[in-house]
């Protein structure tokens, strides 16, 4: 049954009336002529082909206030569609009655997600957006399938206000720059009372459906699939909901990690080393080496157990593969020099000695701690609670007395008096005969708690 009724506005011929009008979506396109003209193409398409259902919708957010986002759609898109319309928010959206949906051709959602839950509804809206059809449920009546001719435009405040994931092909992104003039917004206002709103929609109804692209020779037929242009705030809005390991992935392809770690043939624990320490610096959430494995593995070729040569010793290893080993090179050769390379630039400045053996005129420490010398006192917790110094000593010649690298690390809390005691008193222990204790040169510390929660730093 065909329900139906006609649009209540009547178009007009009078494109001097709504000059403002045209003004204010330029306005908000921050006059940018490819999305302005996509816009008005989108705007008019469904005024053209009533009923049509386009598979794109449009986003306008912006911290600015006062911009003109909800005066446009509002004051001007909205009456146009009379009964048809409809403002919509986040309570709509989470209600398990959907019959808001029903027999509606435009939908303006504003502000329609909280931050804790606007990772929760994106597969509503992708299916809001380009499904045919949608199910309506509604209070003591049994559900329906209706077919989905509602067009959606949504407004935010927000600099995020809901995820956009980097392939997306159903959204324009606009972010307003500055605050609507109060001269343009006067006569927007003298024109949509004064029959500015039939004057617009007799322009759209008489404009052509032609949209020409960034980088296109000719302009193309506009239509219900045509993806909208990238834009500057869709590309920051991509950025912003990406995880910690496609950053470093597009940073580390981009170059930006050279020439310590160019873009090349790794290990993954080798990579895994880099995207941990660039988490850190960047202040991102690292994930495990697995999934950070399984994650880089959709964009680059992943290689399990495949060997290689490190020395003369023949090893296994997972490898990302950017390339190809050079004609008559060894495979095994070739992934062993990568492996090299990176093993040497992964070493920190100064080498640090393994627990459990001698080095080059210093000795390495570990003892346990007793009971009443564990930070958190008799009924702390047991796991882990030891102190390991690691020290090397080695004299350089006659005017260097001494290299001294303290190394103290898997301590459960920042040292106690006895603690640091201990520590000091292990320190003295390892300086060569020749040099006592008071020759010692001041050096950086560290010591942290299990689950690497805290990082406190002295000197000694």
């Amino acid at each position: 049954i065909n329900m139906f009724r006609g649009l209540p506005l009547k178009p007009v011929n009078a494109p001097g009336r709504c000059d403002h009008i045209r003004q204010l979506v330029d306005h908000l396109c921050n006059n940018d002529p490819v999305v302005f003209e996509w816009l008005m193409c989108w705007f008019a398409y469904p005024l053209q082909h009533v009923g049509a259902k386009m598979a794109t919708a449009v986003l306008m957010h912006s911290e600015t206030q006062g911009t003109g986002k909800s005066l446009l759609f509002e004051r001007v898109i909205k009456p146009m569609y009379g009964e048809y319309a409809a403002t919509l928010g986040q309570h709509q959206l989470e209600s398990q009655y959907t019959d808001w949906r029903s027999q509606k051709l435009f939908g303006l959602f504003e502000e329609i997600f909280s931050r804790d839950q606007k990772y929760s509804h994106t597969g509503t809206l992708k299916h809001m957006i380009t499904g045919e059809t949608h199910r309506i449920e509604k209070k003591f009546v049994s559900g329906w399938e209706e077919a989905n001719h509602m067009n959606a435009a949504f407004l935010s405040n927000e600099i995020q206000p809901f995820p956009v994931e980097p392939t997306d092909r159903r959204m324009l992104v606009v972010w307003p720059c500055t605050k609507l003039p109060e001269s343009l917004k006067q006569g927007v206002l003298h024109e949509v009372n004064n029959g500015g709103v039939e004057a617009f929609y007799g322009w759209l109804v008489r404009r052509g459906m032609q949209w020409q692209d960034r980088g296109q020779e000719t302009a193309a037929a506009f239509d219900t699939h045509r993806e909208p242009p990238m834009t500057e705030a869709k590309a920051r809005l991509i950025d912003f909901g990406r995880p910690s390991w496609d950053l470093f992935h597009m940073e580390w392809k981009a170059g930006h990690l050279a020439p310590r770690y160019p873009y090349e043939t790794c290990l993954v624990m080798h990579l895994y080393q880099v995207y941990r320490q660039w988490c850190s610096d960047a202040g991102e959430r690292a994930m495990t080496r697995e999934r950070f494995s399984n994650a880089l593995s959709g964009r680059e070729r992943r290689r399990r157990d495949v060997k290689y040569q490190q020395g003369v010793n023949e090893r296994k290893g997972t490898f990302i593969q950017v390339d190809e080993p050079p004609a008559g090179t060894a495979q095994k050769e070739w992934l062993g020099g990568f492996a090299d390379r990176w093993a040497k630039n992964l070493e920190p400045a100064h080498d640090r000695p393994e627990v459990g053996r001698r080095v080059a005129g210093g000795s390495v420490f570990r003892k346990p701690l007793n009971s009443n010398e564990r930070p958190e006192g008799r009924k702390g917790r047991r796991g882990n609670a030891r102190v390991r110094v690691c020290v090397l000593c080695g004299v350089v010649d006659s005017n260097n007395l001494g290299l001294l690298y303290p190394h103290a690390r898997n301590t459960l809390r920042p040292f106690r008096p006895s603690g640091l005691f201990l520590f000091i008193s292990q320190l003295m222990d390892a300086c060569p005969p020749a040099y006592p204790p008071a020759c010692i040169r001041p050096s950086i510390f560290s010591c942290s708690t299990t689950n690497n929660s805290k990082m406190v730093r002295g000197v000694l």
